[in-house]
């Protein structure tokens, strides 16, 4: 979308989001379903007022979020994740890895459950951050009355309906959709231990593949990384090329160097982004970063070569 007021193209305070998130010391990162809230209400509006449409005529909408883990009471209000007790704080961030015991625990249960997330959870799934809360914040496990992925929060949040991605529940929290999708007893539907949430898996509380997640009997294979544009501002803001344009140095690499193809410009570099852990293959939130080729060269050159390396290690994963 674009802003009317030029100067505020990139203010997204004018949208109603002022980019409020917590990071707790030792912990991780949590943010606001409210702050959310708004922002979406703020960009939509936006959206029709430059549009010249009214709200009738917009037909449907569709919400795409990360796997954050979202925590409401019984009347759809915030419960707190946080140990400041501030209610605003009432949602997990996808990359928070403060369940990492958790997760290891869970996988030392070799349900066969894991079988169908790569063989083993991360802390980013929300079986190690619902053992996390249950363990640590007794108070809000009581509480909560509902705990979502923010898509189908947010979904949720717009109709009412707190009917839940099979996506969601797949992907990020064990359950077996493809056990669903061949249920034909309409009792044995609800049996949540036909399904593989039995309660020593539950409240014991990646190429990573994942059966009718998306198409009923498919397979969706997930490549995912935890971290992503926060490696590459790292990669670009800890260098001493930085304050200069590292787009107006790759413009011009190529033919410098004398390169048949782009791809080739990094042979001497390589990049292993686990700058967070790994998510997937392996499911290793204690996986460490690794560069390869480095010289006392600091030049914007170098610095556009090293950004592509790292794009390149995250396209591979």
């Amino acid at each position: 979308m674009q802003q009317t007021n030029e100067n505020d193209s990139r203010n997204m305070e004018a949208l109603g989001w002022d980019d409020d998130f917590w990071e707790e010391i030792g912990l991780g990162d949590l943010q606001s379903s409210t702050d959310i809230w708004l922002a979406i209400c703020t960009a939509v509006k936006v959206a029709c007022s430059l549009a010249n449409i009214s709200g009738e005529e917009v037909t449907s909408l569709g919400f795409a979020a990360t796997c954050s883990l979202v925590a409401v009471d019984y009347d759809g209000e915030p419960v707190t994740v946080s140990w400041s007790g501030d209610t605003r704080r009432n949602i997990i961030l996808w990359m928070d890895h403060r369940a990492v015991n958790q997760a290891e625990r869970i996988n030392s249960s070799k349900s066969p459950v894991l079988e169908y997330c790569g063989g083993a959870v991360s802390p980013e799934m929300q079986p190690p951050k619902l053992l996390w809360v249950k363990e640590n914040l007794p108070e809000s496990w009581s509480m909560a009355s509902r705990w979502m992925d923010l898509s189908d929060w947010l979904s949720y949040r717009a109709t009412g309906d707190d009917t839940r991605s099979l996506c969601t529940t797949v992907c990020k929290w064990t359950y077996l959709g493809h056990a669903h999708m061949q249920q034909t007893n309409e009792n044995d539907s609800r049996d949540m231990e036909a399904l593989g949430w039995d309660d020593d898996f539950c409240f014991y509380l990646s190429v990573i593949e994942f059966r009718s997640s998306m198409v009923p009997q498919y397979w969706l294979t997930e490549g995912g990384q935890s971290a992503t544009g926060a490696l590459l501002d790292y990669i670009v803001e800890n260098n001493v090329a930085s304050p200069h344009l590292a787009n107006r140095a790759a413009s011009r690499t190529r033919e410098e160097l004398g390169s048949p193809f782009v791809a080739a410009l990094t042979n001497d570099i390589h990049v292993l982004p686990d700058f967070h852990g790994n998510r997937s293959p392996v499911a290793d939130p204690i996986s460490k970063r690794m560069i390869c080729g480095l010289t006392l060269d600091t030049s914007e050159k170098q610095l556009a070569l090293l950004y592509r390396a790292t794009v390149q290690g995250i396209a591979y994963y």
